[in-house]
């Protein structure tokens, strides 16, 4: 094997051990959210997530009646045509 031939083995083994970092990295951080979704179902956090706007970013249901029988109704920044439901984007997202 000459030294090119080396040097060309030695990039693809880089290039294989970054990829399996990379492939580590996230399945850890979905690992990490799957175990905060366990979490939240525990403490029935059901979280009703959807996709709005034009760019479909990651936005949640709210509820309206946010302060109990004596507030007024929390309108959100998008609505769902067909079942009225009103979503927000999380900070972030």
């Amino acid at each position: 094997m000459n030294t090119e031939e080396q040097s060309y083995g030695l990039m693809t083994l880089a290039q294989e051990q970054q990829k399996t970092a990379q492939a580590t990295l996230e399945r850890l951080a979905i690992e990490r959210e799957q175990a905060t979704l366990t979490a939240l179902d525990k403490r029935a956090g059901r979280v009703r997530w959807g996709y709005c706007g034009p760019q479909n970013r990651l936005c949640f249901e709210i509820a309206p009646d946010q302060g109990g029988r004596t507030s007024v109704p929390y309108q959100g920044a998008w609505q769902n045509t067909h079942t009225g439901a009103q979503f927000v984007i999380p900070r972030g997202y």
